[in-house]
Formats: structure tokens, sequence, C-alpha cells
């Protein structure tokens, strides 16, 4: 071998060395992207697992379809469901030891708040936010409904980043010509009457989903809460002869009980 040879080979194995030792990537094993062969850690490139919430709304034990004429409890009244809007927020995940969140926050600096903000409307699958922890869950506790103090405080909204959560939820929920944060909205036909009604407040509205079959998270895979929205147990109360304003009270101190981990 030739000494110029062996100079370009030593050149060629340092290069690769180089490139080898300056190769970045996620070091974190809790992540979905983590990079087995990186060398040094990345900044911010971490894809943490996302927590997701599986949402099955139901009219006791039949399936919901919107629009279906469905039978109230205790009467002779029928009604159709015709749109159903309710926020959650504030999620926290307990396992037999130890109490979580999720990581993402508002993109404003000040305040810090969690943005796990999302609008249920029908069965579905909605992500609640990124998690960088692996336990067996056994309970998620969660508001249904939001902090209206907390909300209240990020005005004027203007100044909200427009990626973020709260934003929708403001949006949707809050009449800036009352002033008024509405807690959900519903639409319903009953005694060929439709009705537009809007929630002011949810009774109890910090609920816990217990599960006796604990969530199992794996390092790095998205992970999904199961909850159940009974709609009839919801309008328990409910009859034709009421204002809108009575209904919208009823629904909101029924709200909370037709929540389940089911």
């Amino acid at each position: 071998m030739t000494k110029t040879l062996l100079i370009s080979l030593i050149a060629v194995a340092l290069s690769m060395l180089a490139c080898e030792t300056s190769e970045e990537g996620c070091l974190d094993i809790r992540a979905a992207n983590f990079d087995v062969h990186a060398v040094n850690a990345c900044d911010s490139c971490c894809v943490l697992p996302v927590a997701r919430l599986d949402v099955d709304l139901s009219y006791d034990t039949l399936t919901f379809r919107f629009g279906t004429e469905y039978q109230l409890i205790d009467t002779e009244d029928t009604i159709r469901i015709l749109s159903f809007s309710l926020p959650f927020s504030e999620f926290a995940f307990n396992s037999s030891s130890s109490r979580y969140q999720v990581k993402d926050t508002m993109l404003n600096v000040v305040p810090q708040t969690l943005d796990d903000y999302f609008i249920i409307e029908s069965s579905a699958v909605e992500t609640i936010g990124f998690t960088d922890f692996v336990d067996n869950i056994n309970s998620v506790d969660c508001t249904v409904g939001y902090d209206k103090a907390k909300l209240a405080s990020l005005q004027p909204f203007i100044d909200l980043h427009p990626t973020i959560r709260a934003l929708e939820v403001t949006s949707r929920f809050y009449d800036d010509s009352l002033d008024v944060f509405f807690a959900a909205e519903l639409s319903i036909e009953i005694a060929d009457s439709v009705r537009l009604l809007r929630i002011p407040d949810i009774d109890n509205s910090s609920i816990q989903l217990e599960y006796e079959e604990p969530i199992e998270l794996a390092l790095g895979l998205p992970w999904t809460v199961p909850m159940n929205i009974d709609l009839r147990q919801m309008l328990v109360g409910i009859d034709p002869l009421q204002t809108n304003e009575m209904m919208a009270e009823t629904i909101g101190a029924n709200l909370s009980a037709s929540i389940s981990s089911n």
C-alpha cells in the first residue's frame, strides 16, 4: 500500500467518524422518533406520543345518530338532537403513584396555560396533547367545559396565536355582545319546535374517569382514553313546556353525570 493511498484511507475514515459524531437526533427514549443511531441530542426535535380521547355518543344503550327521534325518559315526548357542541379542557392522568399532564402549552409566553382545549361535536377521536411519561393510567381527571376565569384572563383574544385551540373555544362559546362565556351548545327539535340551547354553566364540571383495567402506555406510541357521553341521561327532566333557559339549566345540571369511562 502506497503512502498516498494510506493517507487517503485515513482521511476517509476520519471524515466518516466526524460525520458520525456530528449526527444529531432524538435521544429521548419516550419519543416516537427516538433515534438509536444518533450521537448528539437534537434541539427540540423529539416528537412525543399523543394522548387521544375516544368519545362515543350514545342514547342509553342505543347508538346515537343526529336527527333520529328518541323517547324522553318517563314521558311520551320525543326529541331529535340536531347538533351538540361540548368543550373539554385541563386533563390530568393518574397512575397508582403519580399524576401527569400534557406537555404542550399556549404559544404566548404569559400565561403558561396548557392548550388541551377541544370541542366534541360527534363520536370522534380527539388529540388531547403530547405526553412524556410511560406508566399505567388508572384514572383521568378533566374539566367538562373550561375554566371561565382562566379564559377571561386571556382577553383581548386578539393577542392569542391563531393556532392555539383555546382560541377556537372562545370564538365558539364567548358572546362578546353579552360578555358571556357559554359552557356548551345544543340544537334540538321537540314538539315540532327547533330550539337552540346555550348552556351557561355545568354543575360539577371537574370529573374523573376511572378504569378497572389500567391504560397501558408503551414507549413512543400514541395512546387512547375512552369516554362515553349518554345523551339520554343528559336530557333527564326536559319537556316541551320548558323555556330554552330552563332546558339549558337542566342540561347543565345533568351533563357531568352523563359522562363515563365506558
